[in-house]
Parts: structure tokens; C-alpha cells; sequence
């Protein structure tokens, strides 16, 4: 039992392995679990190293708040009050300063450059604080000691990118303190090396107001390094007999592969960061996401379906060619000019959202042992015996290292697409074995949907202007809108609005129409 006045705190990785009588009440009245870091606690962990603060010194009647060092804030910044002393609160318009509150800088003397103020004035919006005056100004009081942070935008940023409850907040403390050291070290070499930028060479380190542009910016390069490189604290090491498979590569096995820059760009960078949560965190992403084929075969694969599983298995090599054999073996006439007699199709794009590879069972065929009888010149006729060449020229097109890295799903969905031309299947081939080292800069690339091109998929883009000119360029902008707000800011009749709502809420009525 803990002496008056006293707190104890115990902390261990397995509960489960204490002694009750150890933890029992009256010993250990509060158990609290912690959990890995939520977005929302990375971006504030974000925060607390690369935000700028400044405690407040005093603040005078006109509401000019006077920070004990120069503060680096220019007019239009988001703060937050954080901390101060409970003797002397800080006050808003005679309210307590809330934590979670947002206000907006503005720098009385726009001519003083930023690395010598340390007067600014708090406005309630950011509309307030560029124009200045007493309307929006929020009149302070007290709040000595009472530290104002800046919220910067990469912080949000840094927060969407890391994995919901998967990264320790111990091991995310390490990494920003890492991108923090690495920063200074990386300076420090550039200064021995005389290599520093201009406007950073010319910074003399024994002015203190000066010193202030040079941390300024070691702390800029470092909070973009964090952002940047946040890869480095999502890659865990793992046992040497476990394969590490990238998102990309993972998807690809069920045609899923264009949504992998969206997965990377939320931290779902390789299979194992595949979690349940994902199935409600995906919905946000596209509208693809929401509903149709294409979700349904996400949400089977984030629940391991066991039906899943076998399609993503990689075939053999000899499956291969017998696969091949299965599906073309009953052609006559075939061109003997060896070219294909269907367009191809995009080389890439495996896709579908209207129908799905039909299940190998139903596939009428000859018997492995037929197949055997032709493979060895017995049985078969003359006109196939091309076709026999044909299927070890696929094979071999898929061999990697001695197996192949095609599943049975795209083994089966490449059929259908060429189905009635060998000639083009044999030719176009080379897109299955297309892995995440063969992605171009523009494949790795993320990008929103437009407001435009969702509303061109459902034959609305005459509306996308009037959506554009409230600043809603993006369908992510807009997506929670209500139908009045959708007939208000786009200009919708009532009828066009709730079908456009209906589709964007992936209305069961209507969930056909969010597909491509």
C-alpha cells in the first residue's frame, strides 16, 4: 500500500501472469490498458517534437499576448493553448481556455520579420486573423507559463499514414526522435562540408535571434523526413522463414492491385498490415470500397475466406500449361500466322466489377490423362499439335526461379479475357507476372477521385461545377453531404440530389451504380 500522498504505478506486457492476490483491489485500484498508438495519438506525438511553442510572459489589456522567446508564428497559423498554471488559468473572453480549441495567429507588425517577434494577437477564425480589427479577437487574460503550439498540416499527414493500433507509442517516440537527431546530424555535416543551402550558410549561429532561422530550419527538414520515411517505422523485422509480401503483390493475386497506392498511402504497405479494421477505414477511401465485386472480394480477403485462400494460391507450372490446354484444346482452324486475332486488352488492369472468373469445377474438359496422351503426340490431332507448343511457350513465359507467381484467380480470369484466342493469351501474358519492382513512378502514384469523375460515372457531371466552385474538387470533399446540403451546393433538383446521395451513401437500392 502506497504511503499518503502517494501513487504507485505498476506496468507489465502480461497481465495474465501476475499473482491475483498482487493485483487484486485495494492493491491495484485502477487497471488501464494501452493500446498501440491510434492515428489521432501520432499525430499529436507528431506534434510535441516538430510543432513550434512559446509560453506566454504577459498579455496586456488590447488582447497582444507577449511570448517569453520569439515565437516564429506568422499571421494566419493554427495554435492551441496547452498547459499554464492553475492559479492562473488562461482566459478567453472570460471563458477557460479550452485545449482542444483551435485559434489563429496574426502578428501585429507584418513588416518585423518572424525571427524577432514576440508579440501576436489570437482571432477566432482564420478569415479574422488575415484581416485583423476587434472583430473575432479573442480577448486573453492571465494564462502565464500557458504554452501556445502550432498545429502544422504535415501532422495530419504523418497521422493518416500510420496504421490504426499496430505501432507502440514507445516505438513511435523512438522513430520521431530519430528523424530528429538524423536532421541535426545531417546539418551538421553539410556545414563541416560546406555544402549548406545559401540561406542557411548566411544564419550567424551567435546571434540568438538568427540561431532561431537555423533550428527553424533543421525542425522543417526533420518533420518532413518523419513524413517522408515513415516507411522505415512500418517495415518490422520479421523471422528470416516468414515472406514478406508487399500490398501491391498481395492484391495483384486478386485483381485488386489498382487500390495499392491508396492502401500505401494510409500505411498498408505489405500483407501482414492487413487487419479487420480495414474494412470499415477502406470505405473512406474510394468509392469502389464502398460496394460492388470489388469490395466484396477486399472484405474476403481481409477475413482469410477460406474460398479466398485457395484462389490465391500460385499455381504449378505444370497447372499452367494444363490450364491452357483445358481451355483451347477444342479449337479448329486456328491462324497459323501466330498473331492474335482479338484487340488486346488494357496490358495492366485486372479488374472486373460486373462478374468474377467462374469456378474452375464447372469447366468442362478434358482429363489429365487425355491431356497426357496429347502432351506425349498420342491421341492428338494435327491441327493441335501447335496448340500443344502454344501451352509450353506459356508455361515457360510464367516460370520464375523454377515455380510461377500466378494465382489460380488470374490464371482463370486471364482466360475469360482472351477466351476463343490462345494467340492473345499467349501474347499478353507478360502482364501477369507484373510485380511491385515493375511499378512505374505514375503506378505508385495516389490520387482522390475528382468531383468531375465521380459524378461522370453516374451521368451528374453537369453538377461537378457548381460542387467546384464551393471549393469541393476532390469526391472525398463532398462524400458526406446530406441530400438538402447536395441540392444547396450543387444546385440539384430534389430528384437528382437523392439519387446522387442514394449512390453515395452506397445505398443498397442503388449500390450498382458506385461501380466503373
Amino acid at each position: 500500500a502506497a504511503q499518503e500522498g502517494c501513487v504507485i504505478m505498476l506496468t507489465t506486457n502480461h497481465k495474465d501472469r501476475l499473482d491475483e492476490a498482487l493485483i487484486r483491489p485495494g492493491r491495484c485500484d485502477m487497471h488501464v490498458h494501452v493500446q498501440k498508438a491510434s492515428q489521432d495519438q501520432a499525430r499529436r506525438m507528431y506534434c510535441r517534437f516538430f510543432a513550434r511553442e512559446a509560453k506566454v510572459k504577459v498579455i496586456d489589456v488590447s488582447g497582444t499576448i507577449t511570448m517569453d522567446v520569439i515565437h516564429g508564428f506568422k499571421t494566419g497559423d493554427p495554435v492551441a493553448c496547452k498547459g499554464g498554471s492553475v492559479e492562473d488559468p488562461m482566459e478567453a473572453n472570460f471563458d477557460l481556455i479550452d485545449e482542444n480549441t483551435t485559434y489563429f495567429v496574426r502578428t501585429p507588425g507584418l513588416d518585423v520579420p518572424t525571427s524577432t517577434q514576440k508579440d501576436l494577437l489570437l482571432y477566432d477564425t482564420l478569415a479574422h486573423a488575415e484581416v485583423g480589427g476587434s472583430k473575432g479577437l479573442v480577448l486573453a487574460t492571465g494564462g502565464k507559463n500557458t504554452k501556445l503550439q502550432s498545429l502544422p498540416p504535415s501532422a495530419a499527414r504523418f497521422g493518416s499514414r500510420i496504421p490504426e493500433k499496430q505501432i507502440s507509442m514507445a516505438k513511435l517516440q523512438g522513430y520521431l526522435m530519430k528523424q530528429k537527431l538524423e536532421s541535426e546530424q545531417h546539418f551538421k555535416a553539410l556545414s563541416h562540408k560546406g555544402q549548406l543551402p545559401p540561406e542557411v550558410a548566411a544564419i550567424d549561429l551567435a546571434d540568438d535571434e538568427q540561431r532561431f532561422l537555423y533550428n527553424e530550419a533543421v525542425v522543417n527538414f526533420a518533420s518532413e523526413a518523419a513524413v517522408m520515411n515513415v516507411h522505415e517505422l512500418l517495415d518490422v523485422k520479421i523471422e528470416a522463414e516468414e515472406e514478406r509480401v508487399s500490398i501491391y503483390d498481395y492484391l495483384h493475386r486478386l485483381g485488386l492491385h489498382r487500390f495499392a497506392p491508396i492502401f500505401e498511402h494510409f500505411g498498408v504497405r505489405e500483407k501482414k498490415h492487413i487487419t479487420t479494421e480495414l474494412k470499415d477505414r477502406m470505405e473512406q477511401w474510394d468509392p469502389d470500397l464502398k460496394t460492388g465485386s470489388q469490395r466484396d472480394r477486399m472484405v474476403a480477403l481481409i477475413d482469410n475466406n477460406e474460398t479466398i485462400k485457395g484462389q490465391l494460391q500460385f499455381a504449378d507450372l505444370s497447372v499452367l500449361r494444363d490450364r491452357f490446354l483445358a481451355t483451347y484444346q477444342h479449337m479448329q482452324d486456328l491462324p497459323t500466322n501466330g498473331a492474335s486475332t482479338l484487340a488486346a486488352p488494357p496490358p495492366s488492369s485486372m479488374s472486373r466489377s460486373t462478374s468474377e472468373p467462374s469456378s474452375s469445377e464447372n469447366r468442362k474438359g478434358p482429363t489429365r490423362k487425355q491431356m497426357i496422351r496429347q502432351s506425349s503426340g498420342v491421341d492428338a490431332p494435327e491441327n493441335q499439335l501447335n496448340m500443344l507448343d502454344m501451352a509450353h511457350q506459356f508455361q515457360e513465359a510464367l516460370e520464375c526461379n523454377g515455380k510461377s507467381q500466378v494465382s489460380l484467380w488470374q490464371l482463370d480470369l486471364h482466360f475469360q479475357r482472351f477466351a476463343g484466342d490462345p494467340h492473345g493469351a499467349l501474347q499478353h501474358c507478360h502482364a501477369l507476372r507484373k510485380t511491385d519492382k515493375d511499378r512505374s513512378t505514375q503506378d505508385q502514384s495516389f490520387e482522390w477521385m475528382t468531383t468531375f469523375g465521380f459524378l461522370s460515372r453516374i451521368g451528374l457531371e453537369e453538377y461537378a461545377f457548381n460542387l467546384e466552385d464551393n471549393k469541393f474538387k476532390m469526391w472525398v470533399e463532398w462524400k458526406h453531404l446530406s441530400k438538402d446540403e447536395l441540392k444547396d451546393k450543387a444546385e440539384m433538383p430534389e430528384k437528382v440530389a437523392a439519387f446522387c446521395h442514394s449512390v453515395l451513401q452506397a445505398s443498397k437500392d442503388r449500390a450498382d451504380l458506385v461501380r466503373k
